[in-house]
């Protein structure tokens, strides 16, 4: 109803009082789609009831003048039209309705009608009294038994379909249905036999998202809910180094800074509002690059307003600044006196980086300790060696993490 009706009632209302100041003379023209239907057809809701009503807007528009003043309506009662979202589905029985001596409509053809009450001389008539437009053709005054015509229309179908088969059945039978194939999973990869000790492989046991809201669960928990929830709370207490998980002498979470057991119906208000401080863009600390003053070191290009030479240990070095930039003519190699060490120029306009102070209180960082290898030693991870040789693995190498039964999912 409030669509079919208190909304188109609205909206009379309030577009009749546009222009009102500019242009006292203007109306407002409204076409109205009534419909004969009170029901006839049955499970349509309060289709009808809406329909009916409109009948008492026409009415109302010759008793409140606020705003007949300034609006004209054409009352349109619209017949069958076939192919629309609520007659769509009848479109079947529309042969045995037009055989009734009911006419139907296309929406071309309706659409064509509606427009012709659009047009000056209806908006002349409708300006002293609302004008009715019957384009039911012949629906409103048909006896029409709904049940007894889609009875009839199945069973045409039936016997239409019937006469198909049979004309198509000679020579042609119904296809056997597939047997069911294993599935062919892809080829396993020929990889080449590894020739290093497996000692120094940095095996990768899988990938995932770290960001600073740590993992993508719990990101997404603070996108759609704007809230952690019992597992998020548990999940980043924990890879924030907060709590940790021990087996002896009890199984259970234990808090990393005092060694005792925490019940797993306090974790959630011990440590809710520890890990939101840990989260999310926050206030940088003195954490790596960062210093306590907050003030990261910042590359920038500069342009040199005069030569500048600078020392090099070998000549292959100097070589290498010049093949760089060799759109500069006066980069290259000298000795310089009276060491005899060599140097590279860079000519006027040439670009270099500079360091700058970059200061900003707060930003996007990882939540700490998240980055470390939970229930390692403290070793460093990976190992510093000159050459780094990565594998993989399907075994997970956490030995000290929480039975997957009992860790954040």
């Amino acid at each position: 109803m409030k669509v079919l009706l208190w909304a188109v009632q609205r909206l009379i209302g309030g577009l009749s009082t546009i222009g009102a100041e500019r242009d006292i003379a203007s109306r407002l023209h409204v076409v109205l789609p009534g419909s004969p239907n009170r029901g006839m057809f049955g499970g349509d809701g309060a289709y009808g009831e809406a329909k009916s009503a409109l009948d008492a807007v026409v009415s109302r528009w010759h008793a409140e003048s606020s705003w007949a003043t300034r609006v004209s309506l054409a009352h349109a009662l619209i017949g069958w039209t076939r192919g629309t979202g609520l007659m769509g589905h009848n479109d079947a029985i529309v042969s045995a309705v037009e055989e009734a001596g009911v006419t139907t409509y296309s929406t071309d053809e309706m659409a064509a009608l509606l427009l012709g009450l659009c047009d000056v001389e209806s908006k002349v008539a409708a300006a002293s009294s609302p004008i009715k437009a019957d384009l039911t053709g012949g629906l409103a005054e048909a006896d029409l038994d709904m049940a007894e015509l889609a009875a009839k229309a199945r069973e045409q179908m039936s016997s239409d379909a019937s006469a198909v088969q049979e004309e198509s059945a000679p020579g042609i039978i119904a296809a056997l249905p597939s047997p069911p194939r294993a599935h062919t999973p892809a080829p396993p990869p020929d990889w080449a036999d590894i020739d290093v000790d497996p000692a120094d492989l940095v095996v990768i046991v899988g990938g995932a998202e770290l960001g600073p809201y740590g993992s993508s669960r719990t990101r997404f928990e603070m996108e759609v809910d704007d809230e952690l929830s019992a597992a998020g709370v548990l999940e980043l207490a924990w890879t924030t180094g907060l709590i940790r998980w021990e087996d002896d002498p009890q199984p259970g979470w234990y808090d990393t800074e005092s060694g005792e057991l925490v019940d797993e119906a306090e974790l959630v208000e011990r440590y809710h509002d520890a890990v939101v401080q840990k989260v999310g863009i926050r206030e940088f600390v003195d954490d790596g690059a960062i210093d306590p003053d907050h003030a990261s070191p910042l590359l920038v290009s500069v342009f040199l307003d005069k030569d500048f030479s600078f020392v090099v240990s070998t000549e292959a070095e100097a070589r290498a600044f010049v093949q760089f930039d060799p759109s500069t003519p006066s980069s290259g190699r000298c000795p310089t006196p009276p060491t005899g060490t060599l140097s590279a120029r860079r000519a006027p306009k040439s670009e270099c980086r500079a360091r700058r102070s970059c200061r900003g209180p707060s930003g996007r960082r990882s939540p700490p300790g998240s980055t470390r290898r939970c229930g390692e030693s403290a070793r460093t991870w990976p190992p510093r060696s000159t050459g780094w040789r990565c594998g993989t693995s399907s075994r997970r190498s956490m030995r000290s993490c929480p039975p997957a039964s009992r860790r954040p999912t």
